[in-house]
């Protein structure tokens, strides 16, 4: 029943293939004869630009998509995952290489390759041809794959082609934004169920496996990144690591929560006190965190500029005395990753559009009751904005 339900969500296959289209468009535009596409399994956002490309998330072994002007495109992988990438890609052309599998390891049971020939292949010339290259995810790469690159092209100039994908990315269709609002009901529940268990004795870990249990009920494929149960101490930083900590009374406890759905996420933080009162810089750091929150919101509309969204809640932040606990700009984009750019923060000339997703964020870490992250997702309508979730 549940796979019934997630098929409803699911891209089409033409919506895929627009989708190469318009990295074809870019490329042309950018005089640029080769787009090369990496991701992994990185927690965070390893996968998500060839998830968007092809559907395809890679796990253990890398991936690369080789897309020309001309021709298929072609997913390149390890042997270990071949047979699964035939099941979920929506690229059928797939070519397994040596330089994805482990070392000294054997694989009997595949044909392989290895990288150059895998181009050249999908190219249908010789990799000595090419003169300019496009390549998304640079920085997830390894030294060694970035030097099988630089080695394999020696003759052509390489550009960053992150930016080609996060404008592609920045407006999502209807099939985007549909799965987007059920990824943000799963990641409510996931919410709900991890507050539900919050008492004196009950580990960080028991907490997190509620609200992970939930959301895997609910059709959740994983979390963007891992689940953040931070309590006491481990409240304060930035990001922790939940941990087998038992949860003491008049603790605070900081909650980030995002589900991956169908290739796609939502995000929610929330802080939780474990007491009848609330400390009085506490209650007023959530109160502020909330305002800010809202006037953030007032101003994410079409035609805003990036730079004066974020200043909304920013200013309302600095004007409480809080500035000193405003770790980070506090608003991003949701998709494929679970923040993906563009990130709306001092500087940014984005006009925002109908139909983005962004995360408001409002983050006060590193002070002395601890830290939480104020989190929620909205969609930009012609007209404003929609609240995505419905956590109180």
């Amino acid at each position: 029943m549940l796979y019934m339900k997630a098929t409803k969500y699911l891209i089409s296959d033409q919506e895929y293939q627009q989708r190469w289209k318009n990295a074809r468009r870019i490329m042309d535009q950018q005089n640029c004869e080769l787009l090369l596409v990496y991701g992994d399994d990185h927690s965070f956002s390893g996968p998500a630009n060839v998830r968007y490309l092809c559907d395809y998330a890679p796990h253990f072994e890398p991936a690369v998509i080789v897309l020309s002007l001309e021709g298929k495109p072609v997913l390149v992988t390890g042997p270990e995952l071949k047979e699964y990438a035939l099941l979920q890609s929506r690229i059928k052309d797939i070519i397994a290489v040596h330089e994805f599998g482990l070392p000294g390891q054997e694989y009997p049971f595949v044909e392989l390759t290895d990288f150059s020939r895998a181009v050249s292949m999908a190219l249908n010339k010789g990799v000595d041809k090419i003169k300019r290259v496009g390549i998304a995810g640079m920085k997830l790469m390894s030294h060694e794959a970035m030097s099988t690159l630089l080695k394999l092209f020696r003759n052509a100039d390489l550009v960053d082609a992150g930016p080609w994908l996060t404008h592609m990315k920045m407006v999502k269709s209807n099939a985007e934004i549909a799965i987007i609002r059920r990824s943000y009901e799963i990641a409510d529940a996931g919410l709900k169920a991890c507050i539900g268990c919050i008492a004196k004795g009950v580990t960080e870990h028991e907490v997190a496996a509620e609200g992970e249990y939930a959301m895997r009920r609910l059709g959740a494929e994983g979390t963007g990144m891992d689940t953040v149960v931070g309590s006491g101490p481990f409240s304060r930083p930035i990001i922790a690591r939940t941990s087998n900590r038992p949860i003491q009374q008049r603790d605070l406890v900081a909650i980030s929560i995002g589900p991956r759905f169908q290739g796609y996420h939502g995000q929610l933080g929330r802080p939780v006190y474990l007491d009848k009162l609330l400390p009085g810089e506490l209650d007023y750091a959530i109160k502020s965190a909330k305002e800010a929150q809202e006037l953030t919101r007032e101003a994410l509309k079409p035609g805003a500029i990036g730079e004066e969204v974020e200043a909304a809640g920013r200013k309302y932040i600095e004007k409480a005395g809080l500035l000193d606990y405003y770790v980070y700009s506090s608003c991003h984009s949701v998709g494929t990753a679970e923040a993906e750019e563009p990130v709306l923060g001092p500087g940014s000339k984005l006009v925002v559009q109908p139909d983005m997703v962004f995360s408001i964020d409002i983050p006060l870490f590193l002070a002395p009751f601890g830290g939480f992250r104020y989190e929620d997702g909205f969609l930009v309508t012609e007209k404003g904005n929609t609240k995505l979730n419905r956590t109180p």
